[in-house]
C-alpha cells in the first residue's frame, strides 16, 4: 500500500510541475489574453515557439509601460523555450525565469526611509538615477531602468538579489 502511495505522489508531483518564464513583450498589441482558434496570442510567432514546447501561455498585466506575461512548460524544455524567446527579439524584449510563485522577476516594491532621500532625478543611459548616491550605486548595479510609484524594474532579472541589496540601504530604504 505505501508504495502504490510513494508512486502516486511521484506522479503527481513529476506531472504537475512547471517550469515558469517571465516575458515582456516589445508592444502592448502582442497579447494572449483572449486565446481563439487554439491560438495563445495574437502573433504567429510567439504561438510557433510556444506549442513547439507545449507551453502555456498565462494570462498577462501591465506594470508601467510593460506589457507582460508567464509562460510555463515541463522543466527539461524551459532552458530551450527561454533560448528561443530570447532570440525573437521583434516580439520579445525580455525573459526571466520565475524565481518565485507569483512574484514578478524583475520588479519590486520599495519604500523610503525618508520621502525626500531616494527620490527620483533622472534617466541617464536607461539608469535611473536618484538623490541618493547609494541608492544610485545599486540602482547601477542592478541596470534600474523604472521608477515610479515606489516600484523599481531591473533589466538584470536578479529581484532576489536586488532585494538583498536594498536590504542592505537601511538608512534610506525602509521596507522592500
Amino acid at each position: 500500500m505505501l508504495k502504490k502511495v510513494l508512486f502516486l505522489f511521484f506522479v503527481a508531483a513529476t506531472g504537475f510541475a512547471q517550469g515558469k518564464l517571465q516575458i515582456v513583450l516589445n508592444q502592448p498589441n502582442y497579447v494572449y489574453d483572449v486565446p481563439q482558434n487554439g491560438a495563445m496570442t495574437n502573433n504567429l510567432g510567439l504561438d510557433q515557439i510556444l506549442s513547439n514546447y507545449s507551453a502555456t501561455a498565462l494570462p498577462i498585466y501591465d506594470f508601467g509601460s510593460d506589457n507582460m506575461g508567464l509562460v510555463q512548460c515541463a522543466p527539461e524544455n524551459l532552458v530551450n523555450l527561454k533560448n528561443e524567446l530570447s532570440i525573437y527579439v521583434t516580439v520579445v524584449r525580455k525573459v526571466c525565469e520565475e524565481q518565485q510563485v507569483f512574484v514578478s522577476s524583475d520588479k519590486l516594491m520599495i519604500s523610503l526611509v525618508n520621502a525626500n532621500d531616494g527620490v527620483y532625478v533622472s534617466t541617464i543611459d536607461g539608469i535611473v538615477h536618484t538623490n541618493n548616491a547609494q541608492l544610485n550605486a545599486v540602482f547601477q548595479d542592478y541596470e534600474i531602468d523604472y521608477y515610479q510609484d515606489n516600484y523599481i524594474r531591473t533589466r538584470a532579472c536578479e529581484v532576489n538579489a536586488l532585494k538583498q541589496a536594498l536590504q542592505g540601504l537601511t538608512s534610506v530604504i525602509e521596507q522592500v
